[in-house]
């Protein structure tokens, strides 16, 4: 009696003890974390952790969630709990600055009319009901931070769109971004040509980064870079003084954030522009670099060559022609040339460019093959001239020992490996491989696409237009003024070179580099209203251009938070079936289009041949097309009674894979389980049977 007991007792101790400790767990690990995916998708970056513990004043998240809204649709709520996570997560790091709020705004009520006034988007789902998925930030100064809905498509870019969110309510204060230009982008109040007033107006880029940003002109010619500037932008640095190259240099070389824009053949460009003389125009130096900066950086914008691409080339209609030709330099570049990890342009989907430049580090320039000596008509002199031939060769021959050792060592220098580059292009947009350098010149004077399209050789590689630029580990980037500040102009008081002067970089450098300046042009990506001055946008030039000014201005730590893995793991094999039997489905139809189509046409002509056709006897079937139509519906129904089979083998073959894995996951792992339970009684019955047998005999 007593054994039973003990062992009811026992038994319910057991179950007291295995529910408490899951309740105690659940509450006291709340916060651990065991990330074990091969990304580390679920584990905040070091550049997210270091703004959530910096923050100086606290901030106010409200998430507006519609859990009620969402029951029933199982993609969306694993997402909803997935950004839950996150945000709880920056909340627990920054050690109770970031006070997270969840409000469920249910249909008509107070919540559901904040979310509305706070700009969170509602998505509906029935007459009376709308989904609200999205985030309100707010900080102590009454700054206002938005995510109007939590896009699942965009996951991988979560965790860089809180980290942003918070980051600017942490920093409130517009950024500055100095802006550099030798074109008119800011509009022009008189023509230059004619000098009178000109209605000229702002590029829509410009227009938008002033309504974002604190955008300062800084002129051309300026010989030093404010110290409060957050970005220095440049837009077709063309033939910069040296005094402005060192500023520039100067303010890389201090840990400034540099965005340039540079251009092998700007359209833009009014150089040269004579209405008496086009050809001026067309002669005209239209490029831009930074020269010996790039220099010094191992970096080149291939001097007069423009990148082609014959995927991305755009579609132009010549005058006097309505068929449309591919433009090979000008490109319309899709998502296949678009860096998708990159939060400057993970979300893009198309970028126009006009006669884009080409990007590469100067160890990857191809190398001319050196000239055959001439030596043929040397040894023809020889032969007719023997005598006198030796005579000057033997008096020339100590002239010519200094020569050749300064030629050995030449060739000697030439045939030293390259050094190892210094930074690292990581290309934001990029050709196809179906891609060809074009001489900057045949677009310059009279472009002709066909001539262009006929000439077309693929390279077989991928140009880069547009990189972000880094230091390889370990690695610092020397200026490219060694001797420090240049020598003044004249009449110029003499100033110490050195005095402020940094050589080199101390940590990560900050550049983005773009080889199209045309692109930011209006006529490429928006078509705006004359008579309302509203902008359309046709393609995310503009978008492109903010993403990066608004990417650059943020912190080193911002900066470090890039796009994660994939988080959608699909059933692969589930939809490599749906496809195969998509793809054999679509056949099928369409030959059974066919089929109705040859049947029809067939009648059409049996009718016609009619010879006692009439029009109150056009409904009189005769026995041959009686026949007709009853092989017509015979093909109709063998065709569609095919076409259920190939949907039921669909379904077969999809049903027979979740068995497999139904039983691989609920059977095979109790089956497991019980065989080794059952294996490691045995096991213990065993030895007990041997343990009283050596008991008996003993």
């Amino acid at each position: 009696m007593n054994t039973k007991v003990f062992g009811i007792g026992g038994l319910l101790l057991l179950v007291a003890l295995f529910f408490g400790i899951n309740i105690l767990a659940g509450r006291a690990a709340k916060s651990a974390r065991l990330d074990l995916t091969s990304q580390n998708l679920y584990t905040l970056t070091d550049g997210s952790r270091n703004i959530a513990k910096s923050l100086d004043e606290p901030i106010k998240l409200t998430l507006y969630l519609s859990d009620k809204a969402m029951q029933g649709r199982p993609g969306l709520i694993t997402y909803a709990q997935r950004v839950r996570e996150m945000l709880e997560e920056f909340s627990a790091i920054s050690a109770g600055k970031i006070a997270l709020n969840v409000v469920d705004p249910v249909a008509f009520s107070e919540d559901e009319d904040r979310a509305n006034e706070a700009g969170v988007r509602g998505l509906p789902v029935s007459a009376s009901e709308s989904v609200y998925f999205g985030l309100v930030g707010t900080n102590a100064t009454d700054g206002k931070e938005i995510i109007p809905i939590f896009d699942p498509t965009a996951e991988r870019f979560l965790e860089y769109d809180i980290a942003r969110t918070i980051y600017s309510l942490a920093h409130p204060k517009k950024k500055v971004v100095g802006l550099m230009s030798t074109l008119p982008v800011e509009g022009l109040p008189f023509d230059p040509l004619t000098g009178q007033p000109s209605r000229q107006q702002p590029w829509q880029v410009i227009k938008e980064l002033k309504g974002l940003f604190e955008v300062r002109n800084v002129p051309t010619t300026a010989t030093e870079i404010p110290a409060d500037v957050d970005l220095l932008m440049l837009i077709h640095p063309k033939q910069l003084g040296d005094a402005t190259l060192y500023a520039i240099d100067q303010h890389v070389m201090k840990g400034g954030k540099l965005l340039v824009f540079v251009d092998p053949m700007c359209e833009a460009d009014p150089s040269g522009a004579d209405p008496r003389n086009p050809m001026a125009a067309m002669m005209a130096d239209r490029s831009s670099s930074l020269g010996k900066v790039f220099d010094s950086w191992g970096l080149e914008l291939v001097p007069g060559k423009i990148a082609g691409d014959r995927v991305f080339a755009t579609q132009v209609t010549m005058r006097g022609q309505g068929q449309a030709i591919p433009f090979l330099a000008w490109q319309s570049v899709t998502k296949d040339g678009i860096d998708r990890a990159d939060p400057t342009t993970g979300q893009l989907t198309s970028i126009n460019l006009g006669t884009p430049g080409i990007l590469r580090l100067k160890s990857e320039e191809k190398k001319e093959e050196p000239k055959p000596e001439e030596k043929k008509d040397e040894t023809k002199k020889d032969d007719a001239k023997p005598e006198e031939a030796k005579k000057e060769g033997d008096a020339k021959a100590d002239e010519q020992k200094p020569d050749e050792n300064k030629a050995a060592e030449t060739k000697q220098a030439d045939s030293k490996p390259a050094a190892k580059p210094i930074i690292v292009i990581s290309p934001l947009i990029h050709t196809t491989t179906q891609s060809q350098e074009i001489d900057a010149m045949q677009v310059a004077a009279m472009p002709d696409p066909k001539r262009l399209l006929n000439d077309f050789k693929p390279s077989g590689q991928e140009f880069t237009m547009a990189a972000r630029l880094s230091l390889t580990p370990g690695a610092a980037l020397r200026s490219a003024f060694p001797g420090g500040k240049p020598a003044p102009a004249e009449g110029q008081a003499p100033a110490d070179p050195k005095a402020g002067h940094v050589d080199e970089t101390k940590g990560p450098i900050n550049v983005v580099v773009v080889a199209d300046v045309d692109f930011m042009n209006d006529r490429f990506w928006v078509q705006i209203d004359q008579m309302f001055g509203m902008a359309r946008k046709i393609a995310d030039n503009g978008d492109f251009v903010v993403n990066l000014v608004d990417n650059l201005c943020g912190s080193a730590d911002l900066l470090s938070v890039r796009a994660r893995g994939e988080f959608a793991r699909p059933f692969t094999r589930v939809e490599e079936l749906q496809r195969k039997a998509d793809d054999k489905f679509r056949a099928r139809e369409q030959e059974l289009q066919q089929q109705i189509q040859l049947t029809q046409d067939r009648i059409s002509e049996l009718q016609r041949k009619r010879p006692d056709a009439k029009e109150e006897s056009a409904m009189i079937l005769s026995p041959e097309q009686k026949v007709e139509i009853d092989k017509l519906e015979k093909q109709v129904f063998d065709a569609r009674k095919e076409l259920r089979q190939v949907q039921l083998n669909l379904r077969s073959d999809i049903d027979s894979l979740e068995a497999k894995l139904k039983f691989i996951n609920i059977g095979a792992m109790p089956v497991v389980v019980a065989l080794a339970a059952l294996a490691i009684g045995g096991f213990r019955a065993a030895r007990r049977s041997g343990q009283k047998k050596t008991g008996s005999a003993a």
